[in-house]
């Protein structure tokens, strides 16, 4: 995640406050990244720095402990927002996840796609065309430690590719798909490396089974 994303995260989280300013979530990123785009587990540990900015550092409790002082002799005796009930990490983590995030997922949960995929008619699909498939996978994918892969960047230009022929066929219908989009489909086709740190050039390819569930995302997208 490069910065221009990960300061459209900060605002669409709506986690800016008086505790945590923006200024603040970009030395968080800077930080964590080390002057370079955040990978998956940098982006979590970008997270808890930033729960810990907004709720437990000194600065960020003695403001909600005057906003607690203040709301409890407020006459009208004002009910306490869940943020000031976080007490510890653990509090903000279960704070940050299940109530701030909720609020702003409207699209379908990976996993719960998945579940799609793996319907009978969906599977017999890509089973009947299984060899065309393959064939695709390995013409756009590269050897890497004697395994076959597939990054982000061949899956950009195989979509491409497709806009272009199916904007000259005149019988097909056009692929209307965005880079971000495709990118989006791409990360989240991706199955959950063990350990990031260990294995990082594992999170920047994709395996077979990867690319079948992409090319469904895709079709579902467009």
């Amino acid at each position: 995640m490069d910065l221009p994303r990960f300061e459209v995260f900060v605002n669409k989280m709506n986690i800016l406050s008086s505790s945590l300013s923006r200024q603040t979530c970009f030395k968080i990123f800077d930080r964590v990244g080390q002057g370079h785009d955040l990978s998956r587990s940098q982006f979590l540990q970008a997270i808890v720095q930033i729960i810990f900015a907004k709720y437990l550092r000194p600065k960020a409790k003695n403001l909600i402990e005057r906003m607690i002082k203040r709301a409890s002799n407020s006459a009208n005796k004002l009910k306490l927002p869940s943020d000031y009930i976080v007490s510890d990490l653990l509090s903000g983590i279960r704070q940050f996840f299940e109530i701030l995030i909720p609020k702003f997922v409207q699209k379908r949960t990976w996993q719960e796609f998945r579940l799609i995929v793996q319907k009978k008619r969906t599977s017999q699909i890509l089973i009947k065309e299984m060899a065309i498939i393959r064939r695709v996978y390995a013409s756009w994918s590269e050897i890497v430690s004697n395994k076959r892969f597939f990054s982000i960047s061949h899956a950009l230009g195989l979509i491409e590719l497709v806009r272009e022929v199916t904007k000259k066929h005149p019988l097909g219908r056009v692929l209307v798909i965005s880079d971000k989009d495709v990118s989006t489909c791409w990360g989240l086709s991706k199955i959950t490396v063990k350990d990031m740190d260990r294995d990082f050039e594992r999170t920047q390819h994709m395996v077979f089974v990867e690319f079948l569930e992409f090319l469904c995302r895709v079709a579902h997208t467009c």
